[in-house]
């Protein structure tokens, strides 16, 4: 989405400037007064984006921010989350866990196939623990079924991944593709530049990504270029997060994107419910 920004000493005059560039339909996200500079004094600023472009991320880019849960009858729901190492995928799996607020009454286990980091299996089966979440270690392509089998009373499992550096290990690929995952969550740093980014998902397309999370948001000024971001990388999002301190949760990604726009989040309708 391109965002444009008109000046000008009359406020007619801008508007007239922003429905010649971007037409009638133009989403209006910030107007103020600049501070004076260069000798011109103060004036009028609107920045604003062609409404198609606005409407464009509620209506493809996000989904309710609760985890999706299994239908009556069906296995549990399976959300896989990938990404670089040091993205975040381990503190997005732990925050969900932590924050009972974050998927109310949808009861999650947790699946790790990341043995691979020196700590972090005992990091993440500890937390789990302490917030008696079931969860389930699997070492070999054969153990993945029988651990999915055995947290089968849960919602939804959460399965955390080795980073982007393992995604070559084909054995590692086959243990993904047998917890046959109904999300994959690709977890980015929101400071990537966009065309990182973008090759970094590129790099991800075997382990086929149906959604977005962006995380380190506490370092992006202002949630700045946040919206612009998810655009480029086209997948939806229903969860951004902060830094790696378990008591700040994941929040709705719509809210903090429309809000870095200036904009009120939509209303998104829940994807599936508990039965």
């Amino acid at each position: 989405m391109q965002l444009r920004r008109f000046r000008g000493r009359d406020m007619a005059k801008v508007m007239d400037q922003v429905s010649a560039s971007l037409g009638p339909d133009a989403m209006i996200l910030r107007t103020h007064e600049t501070e004076p500079f260069a000798g011109y004094g103060t004036l009028l600023e609107v920045v604003a984006a062609a409404g198609s472009d606005v409407e464009k991320i509620g209506e493809a880019l996000f989904v309710d921010s609760r985890p999706p849960a299994r239908a009556k009858g069906e296995r549990p729901k399976v959300i896989a989350f990938v990404g670089p190492a040091g993205g975040g995928k381990t503190t997005a799996v732990l925050k969900l866990v932590a924050d009972a607020a974050t998927h109310g009454d949808v009861r999650l286990g947790v699946l790790t196939l990341d043995t691979y980091r020196a700590g972090a299996l005992e990091e993440i089966v500890a937390h789990a623990r302490i917030h008696r979440t079931p969860i389930e270690v699997a070492y070999t392509e054969q153990e993945v079924e029988p651990s999915l089998r055995r947290l089968r009373s849960r919602d939804a499992i959460l399965v955390d991944v080795p980073g982007l550096g393992r995604f070559d290990d084909d054995e590692w690929i086959e243990m993904l593709k047998a917890a046959r995952p109904d999300e994959t969550h690709f977890v980015l740093p929101s400071t990537l530049r966009r065309d990182v980014a973008s090759r970094l998902l590129e790099r991800a397309e075997r382990l086929k990504p149906t959604h977005l999370l962006l995380t380190h948001l506490d370092e992006l000024a202002g949630d700045l270029g946040l919206a612009d971001l998810m655009l480029a990388l086209g997948i939806p999002s229903r969860w951004v997060g902060d830094g790696a301190a378990l008591d700040r949760s994941l929040t709705p990604a719509s809210s903090r994107a429309f809000r870095s726009l200036g904009l009120p989040a939509p209303v998104v309708q829940p994807v599936l419910e508990v039965v």
